[in-house]
C-alpha cells in the first residue's frame, strides 16, 4: 500500500494542499510530476482529502444543503475540512486512493 503525506506549499498551491507519494520516507512536492504529486486546490475536494486523512463530520452532510442538522453550512464544514488538513500537514498515512501501486 502506498504511503502519502498532505503538505502545503504556497509557491505551487496558494490556496490549496498538496498530496504526495512518500518514498523510502521522504517526499517531494513536484507538480510537474502527477506520479507522485497531486495537487487538491477546490475547496468542494477538501472534506474527501480530509476523511483520507481521519476527519470525519458527527452528522450527514451535503454539497447542496451543509448539514441540517448542525446548522452548518456548506461553507462551514469546507472551513472545517481546511482546518483539519492544515493541523496534519506532513502526516504520513497509508492510502491507495492517490496513488494505486
Amino acid at each position: 500500500m502506498a504511503k502519502i503525506v498532505v503538505v502545503r506549499d504556497p509557491k505551487y498551491a496558494p490556496v490549496g494542499f498538496l498530496v504526495c507519494k512518500v518514498v523510502n520516507g521522504n517526499w517531494y512536492p513536484r507538480i510537474d510530476d502527477t506520479k507522485e504529486t497531486i495537487l487538491v486546490d477546490k475547496d468542494w475536494d477538501f472534506p474527501t482529502l480530509a476523511s483520507v486523512f481521519g476527519w470525519e463530520h458527527p452528522h450527514a452532510w451535503n454539497y447542496q444543503f451543509g448539514c441540517p442538522e448542525c446548522m452548518r453550512t456548506v461553507a462551514d464544514i469546507i472551513e472545517e475540512a481546511y482546518d483539519y488538513l492544515e493541523e496534519h500537514c506532513e502526516t504520513i498515512i497509508e492510502n491507495d486512493k492517490y496513488f494505486p501501486e
